[in-house]
């Protein structure tokens, strides 16, 4: 997918495009979205599917370099108020319109989006700072947890990551810790999280938004596992060749 034909751009402006679509206000012009592929073409497809796609794309492209599983907004130059306005205006027509959700979008973020940093507890954010570091991170961070001190180079270059120079030792690496996880995941997107809060709190409407639990649920019964992906896959036979093949 390549872009939208109202504005006939490419795959790498997809993200720009959508941005200004939605900063028209003017939403029914979605329904009729289609793409163009590589060579100019538009693509064959229409109604929720192709909206759903594009939505995914938009998303993919929004968060290319944040994070490792869990992902914050970062603040940019150019993304003022307005944009940030009109990022939450797609979040929510995404999940109204479409059904679809940034699942790569931090929860601790959305929680405090909707509900406030309060509602987000230490453990929980704890474990979301867990999935946002990187795995040679996630080393250093098991070993804190599990009250082991790591070795003095690793647990510095892990802080000095996070422009974090305090000293540490066995008493205080904890509380760094969660200092950290707190600038993260609740810090640096704050201002993103007041520009679009009022818009975003729209979902609070919603049952899967209806509180710091829902949300937590929501994740939980949308993250794909190796149980869930084998229980959607179906196999129907339309003839009896097909059922000898399928039984082997």
């Amino acid at each position: 997918m390549n872009g939208i034909v109202t504005e006939k751009s490419d795959r790498a402006t997809l993200k720009e495009d959508l941005i200004k679509t939605f900063t028209a206000e003017d939403l029914h012009c979605l329904a009729g979205m289609k793409v163009i592929d590589e060579r100019g073409k538009v693509e064959e497809g229409d109604g929720e599917g192709v909206i759903r796609d594009i939505i995914a794309t938009f998303w993919q492209q929004f968060f290319s370099s944040s994070g490792d599983k869990e992902k914050v907004p970062a603040i940019h130059h150019d993304c003022q108020k307005s944009v940030w306005e009109t990022i939450g205006r797609i979040l929510v027509y995404g999940f109204k319109r479409a059904g679809h959700f940034p699942m790569a979008m931090s929860k601790a973020f959305i929680v405090s989006c909707i509900f406030g940093e309060e509602c987000v507890d230490t453990k929980y954010l704890l474990l979301l700072f867990h999935l946002y570091i990187t795995a040679d991170e996630r080393e250093v961070f098991n070993k804190i947890q599990d009250s082991e001190f790591p070795e003095k180079d690793e647990l510095l270059n892990f802080l000095g990551n996070y422009k974090t120079y305090k000293k540490p030792s066995k008493e205080n690496v904890k509380q760094i810790i969660l200092e950290l996880a707190h600038q993260e995941l609740i810090q640096k997107p704050k201002y993103i999280a007041q520009c679009g809060s009022a818009i975003v709190e729209e979902l609070r409407q919603l049952q899967s938004f209806g509180s710091p639990q829902a949300i937590a649920e929501l994740y939980a019964m949308k993250t794909p596992t190796t149980k869930k992906v084998l229980k959607a896959i179906t196999c129907e036979q339309t003839d009896a060749a097909e059922r000898r093949v399928s039984m082997g």
